[in-house]
């Protein structure tokens, strides 16, 4: 009865891994030839501040919450709110050190009692503000002693008021630290070594949360994969799509890092940090969108779109929106944001059949 019971356990985590395998470089979209299931963006309309209140400079992030627009500039150090016209209403934080400063501000998370939590990289610290932009507490993250050399780059929050925190170079790619900046585990691992001192890929990580709040997607816009993770740490899926033009670059890329790294003769740690992919979303429905980055000059981009199981349902060409090429997408509140090379915004929203 032992044996028969551990065969069968071989034979669940052989159908297990294996269905994760064919779930990567996936060629065939299941619907790809079913248009009326598939989506489609109204008109593109460009989010134009008034230039003599703000200039945009380097656009990080983008949320909607109550019909407003909230937009994080790295080089600024602070979080501007407009409403969707694109009015300016006020910011929220500025350069500094004091209560209410930011310091490198990489990220921010709005949560459901819309507190915002911005993640500050170099000091690792989160700065809590309401969402009028009143200063209300700081919290130092404890990142552990292994990873020290690690500055986190993206943060999510749950209702409990947990952080979920990814790398820009770690051998962690998402962990878990309470509401006082205490590590409590790690939730997902890079496969890759860091290699300390020398010249490492760095994560690329992005992660969301899917609608219900109960699994994380984290997304590696270098290589394309997904790996969709629970909030305990089990790995439910990992996929991705085919793309030629991705993968070639991708090898000339690590090969090119892989030369660097046996001719360097530094003592230092040094990241390099490449995108083929744009920042992704996750729709109302749960589906997975996302842009390749590289295209020939007279191409669109190619937009795929993924089940939240992780299966590749379809792909198809994004317009030319003013001949630019979009570098990440988000979706709030019925609001689909984009943003360009050139750190211009656009609005749109779906129409047509569901996906």
């Amino acid at each position: 009865m032992r044996k028969s019971y551990q065969i069968l356990s071989i034979l669940f985590l052989f159908s297990l891994v294996y269905s994760q395998e064919i779930k990567v470089d996936q060629i065939d979209g299941k619907i790809q030839n079913t248009d009326n299931q598939k989506i489609s963006f109204c008109e593109f309309e460009k989010f134009q501040p008034d230039l003599e209140k703000v200039v945009l400079s380097r656009v990080t992030k983008i949320v909607s919450h109550d019909n407003m627009i909230f937009i994080l500039d790295e080089r600024q150090g602070t979080i501007f709110v407009f409403d969707r016209k694109a009015n300016f209403l006020y910011s929220i934080g500025r350069p500094g050190q004091g209560p209410g400063d930011l310091e490198n501000p990489i990220d921010f998370y709005i949560s459901r009692k819309s507190n915002i939590y911005v993640l500050n990289k170099i000091v690792k610290r989160v700065d809590i503000f309401s969402l009028k932009g009143k200063f209300l507490s700081r919290i130092q993250l404890k990142i552990p002693k292994d990873i020290s050399y690690s500055y986190p780059s993206k943060i999510l929050v749950d209702q409990k008021e947990n952080f979920y925190i990814a790398y820009n170079l770690s051998s962690h790619l998402i962990d878990l630290y309470n509401n006082e900046g205490e590590f409590q585990k790690k939730l997902l691992g890079r496969e890759e070594k860091v290699i300390i001192p020398g010249i490492n890929l760095g994560n690329s990580s992005q992660i969301l949360f899917f609608p219900n709040d109960n699994f994380i997607l984290h997304f590696n816009s270098f290589t394309g994969v997904f790996k969709k993770v629970s909030k305990t740490g089990k790995l439910e899926e990992i996929f991705s799509v085919f793309d030629p033009v991705q993968k070639k670059q991708s090898r000339n890329i690590i090969k090119s890092i892989k030369e660097k790294r046996e001719k360097a003769n530094s003592n230092s740690l040094s990241i390099k940090v490449f995108h083929l992919w744009s920042g992704c979303c996750i729709d109302v429905n749960s589906n997975i969108i996302v842009f390749s980055l590289l295209k020939k000059k007279e191409e669109h981009q190619k937009m795929f779109i993924f089940s939240s199981e992780g299966d590749f349902l379809y792909q198809k060409w994004l317009p030319n929106i003013e001949n630019s090429r979009i570098e990440s997408i988000s979706y709030y509140e019925d609001l689909f944001i984009f943003k360009n090379s050139l750190d211009e915004v656009f609005l749109s929203k779906k129409k047509g059949g569901e996906i």
